[in-house]
C-alpha cells in the first residue's frame, strides 16, 4: 500500500479523431479520456513509455496534474491491439481520496500444496478479486496460503 503515488505526465488533446489518434501512437503518446464527477470529461494524451511505467509500479492510483492542481486518477480502462498488445486507448477516472472505490487486486499464491508435492497440478481459476475500499488503502495483492490445501 503506497502512499506515494507514481505521477502521469497527462497532456490535453486538442485533436480528435480516428487519423490523429493513430498519428499520436506513431508518435509514442496514448490517447485518452479523463472523466471527472459532475464535470466535462477531458480528451488527453500521455507517453507510451511513462505509462508503461506506471502501470509496471503495480499502483492502482496515480497523481496527475491537471488545471494547476494535483489529482489523483485510477486506470478504469484498457484497448489493447489484438495482435501486438500495444496500448491503443485509455480511461482514466477522478478519485476521491475520502470515499470508497471498486479496485481489481491480483491473487497472489504462497507456499505449495499437498498434491502439486505428490505430482498434481496447480489451477488457479480465480487470479483477481474486485475490492471495495479508500484509495488510500488499496492492497498491492492478495496473497493467499495454499501450503494446507491438498
Amino acid at each position: 500500500m503506497a502512499q506515494e503515488y507514481e505521477k502521469l505526465d497527462l497532456k490535453e488533446r486538442t485533436v480528435k479523431g480516428k487519423s490523429k489518434a493513430r498519428s499520436l501512437r506513431r508518435d509514442g503518446m496514448v490517447p485518452g479520456v479523463y472523466y471527472f464527477r459532475g464535470e466535462e470529461n477531458v480528451d488527453l494524451q500521455i507517453d507510451k513509455k511513462k505509462l508503461y511505467h506506471a502501470m509496471s509500479s503495480g499502483q492502482h492510483v496515480f497523481e496527475v496534474e491537471m488545471n494547476g492542481a494535483t489529482q489523483y486518477v485510477t486506470i478504469k480502462g484498457i484497448q489493447y491491439h489484438p495482435v501486438t498488445d500495444e496500448i491503443l486507448h485509455i480511461d482514466l477516472m477522478q478519485v476521491n481520496m475520502a470515499e470508497k472505490m471498486k479496485f481489481t487486486i491480483p491473487i497472489s499464491l504462497e507456499g505449495e500444496a499437498e498434491g502439486v508435492k505428490e505430482g498434481g497440478v496447480l489451477s488457479q481459476i480465480l487470479t483477481t478479486i474486485d475490492v471495495n475500499c479508500l484509495p488510500t488503502s488499496v492492497p498491492d495483492n492478495i496473497l493467499v496460503d495454499i501450503s494446507n490445501m491438498e
